[in-house]
């Protein structure tokens, strides 16, 4: 893993709307792989991640340490129990064997097919193992080791693509497409990956170093579900040092975006400090999930 160079710890971010707000029938496509995974759900996430931060995680000064990293968690949920959410569940998977995301998506193609291997149900494993299978060999790029974007590669998108194969059992592919995201991806100047790519007609790639912090958090899950250390340790101090944002009052939680030496944007004189559920959801599932 590239090591990370120090750089300023003041913080920034922009509201990014919530998989509910997503103006498609696939709302939330790319949150059930997770759901199954770690056995939460995104609503649980929302309702209960603040009893969940208290008591998984504790603040000191030498840094955030984990207590707790099991995943069993209770939630109160108005107007929806266990046996909706395994409907809801089940329906989205339904969606996902009988009417794939089309090829404009490929993160949302191969997170659906690992949701359907990591259902368990022989049909559905079947089905998304083929799935994942096809989606790679159209879409990987072997010459920059990342999967294919229709416009740029997006790092969150790469990220999530490498743990959706992680979590369905194609680690070998999951480790190419890291190796290429920290190849292509990392920032050698200030630490922490960029926004993404984009990749010209003749093959040269274009960094965008614009930071992301709250979605690049997907690499510390990454990290967990490889078994590689390094990674989830340099996400933990990017995650310290840069990403968290414990003031000011009102205004603590994850950063969303930021400029590439980490410090905030400033528009019109206001400096954009704001923190996303978004942001914070993927974070939530990063810290948490199991080693």
């Amino acid at each position: 893993m590239p090591t990370q160079n120090a750089a300023p710890q003041t913080l920034l971010t922009e509201p990014s709307p919530s998989p509910a707000d997503k103006k498609s029938k696939r709302a939330g496509a790319d949150y059930l792989f997770e759901t199954l995974g770690c056995d939460l759900h995104w609503t649980a996430l929302q309702a209960g991640s603040i009893a969940m931060v208290v008591e998984a995680c504790s603040k000191t000064d030498a840094g955030w340490t984990v207590t707790e990293s099991h995943l069993d968690m209770t939630a109160k949920i108005p107007k929806i129990d266990q046996a909706q959410f395994t409907a809801i569940a089940n329906a989205m998977l339904e969606l996902y064997a009988t009417s794939p995301a089309n090829n404009s998506r490929p993160d949302w193609q191969i997170e659906e097919a690992s949701a359907l291997v990591q259902s368990g149900v022989p049909s559905y494993v079947t089905l998304g193992t083929s799935e994942l299978r096809a989606y790679w060999n159209a879409n990987y790029l072997p010459s920059i080791e990342l999967l294919n974007e229709p416009t740029e590669m997006v790092t969150a998108d790469q990220g999530d693509i490498a743990v959706a194969l992680a979590k369905a059992g194609f680690t070998a592919q999951a480790e190419d497409v890291l190796a290429g995201m920290e190849a292509h991806l990392w920032d050698p100047a200030y630490g922490g990956f960029g926004e993404g790519t984009v990749l010209s007609a003749n093959g040269t790639l274009s960094f965008k170093n614009k930071k992301t912090g709250g979605r690049m958090m997907n690499m510390m899950t990454l990290g967990r579900d490889l078994g590689d250390s390094s990674l989830v340790s340099t996400m933990d101090t990017l995650f310290q040092q840069h990403i968290y944002q414990g003031s000011p009052a009102g205004y603590q939680g994850v950063l969303y975006e930021q400029q590439q030496d980490w410090q905030p944007y400033i528009l019109g004189g206001t400096t954009e400090n704001w923190t996303t559920s978004e942001a914070m959801g993927i974070t939530y599932i990063a810290l948490l999930s199991p080693n």
